[in-house]
């Protein structure tokens, strides 16, 4: 005599996205159980596996079958609906760059933005589809829709600055011959002075050349003796901002 059992089948999600997998599990199926066989509506079958995991490639709603046949008592067949949707697209746009202190830059899911089971988290911890940016860094957000995550991120640059060097040294090496804040060490300048004093206070060098040389260590075709000199620049940059730097550099032969 078999004791007549009560079939029961689980799953580990009925919600997934596609291509993840889902592990299904029968029990109760009594002890003169002979076989087990697992249909899913994707066209797959599975025989005597339990638990078994089956992977979804395709968006759609699915009907997952088990029957489990017996010696004697009846053969009993469950079924679960399973849910697979896709994984979101987003696309924050290309990198950017902005002027810190100048007009803020707005970046966000334009393509996500009005769907009502969308979640975003962003690195600055807002939770909105867009952000108002007003400094340079790297930010990312990760979305959310129907339980698929997908993520993106955008760096924003610094398109206005100025970085000064503290020393250089006009000895004809081809190396820091000449004193000034160019090339890699400003982007966005649109005007620019910089007066350079020596230690009693007179004025040695003067260029509005934003492109120039720059000082190459003379005051009247005489080369200047190692030391500390002052320097005052002001400069503007595309987004109107104004500048002014006061400092010591340092002359090296």
């Amino acid at each position: 005599v078999y004791q007549k059992e009560t079939p029961i089948f689980a799953s580990s999600d009925s919600v997934i996205c596609t291509g993840n997998v889902i592990t299904f599990v029968a029990g109760g199926l009594g002890e003169d159980k002979t076989d087990l066989r697992w249909s899913f509506t994707d066209g797959d079958t599975v025989t005597n596996v339990n638990p078994v995991k089956h992977a979804f490639d395709a968006v759609g709603t699915y009907t997952v079958g088990v029957t489990a046949f017996h010696k004697l008592c009846a053969n009993s067949t469950l079924t679960q609906v399973v849910h697979v949707f896709p994984y979101p697209v987003i696309n924050l746009g290309p990198d950017t760059a902005i002027c810190i202190g100048s007009k803020s830059i707005t970046i966000g899911d334009k393509i996500n933005a009005d769907n009502l089971r969308a979640r975003w988290t962003w690195n600055t911890g807002e939770t909105s589809s867009s952000i108002v940016i007003t400094k340079p860094g790297v930010y990312y957000t990760s979305l959310v829709i129907n339980g698929c995550p997908v993520s993106d991120t955008v760096t924003v640059l610094n398109d206005c600055y100025m970085d000064v060097p503290n020393a250089f040294s006009p000895n004809g090496d081809g190396l820091n011959d000449y004193f000034l804040p160019r090339q890699f060490l400003t982007k966005g300048l649109t005007s620019f002075k910089m007066d350079i004093f020596n230690r009693w206070g007179q004025l040695v060098f003067s260029t509005k050349l934003i492109n120039g040389l720059g000082w190459d260590g003379k005051f009247n075709d005489i080369p200047q003796p190692e030391g500390v000199y002052i320097f005052k620049i002001d400069a503007n940059f595309k987004d109107g901002q104004i500048e002014s730097h006061t400092g010591n550099l340092t002359l090296l032969r």
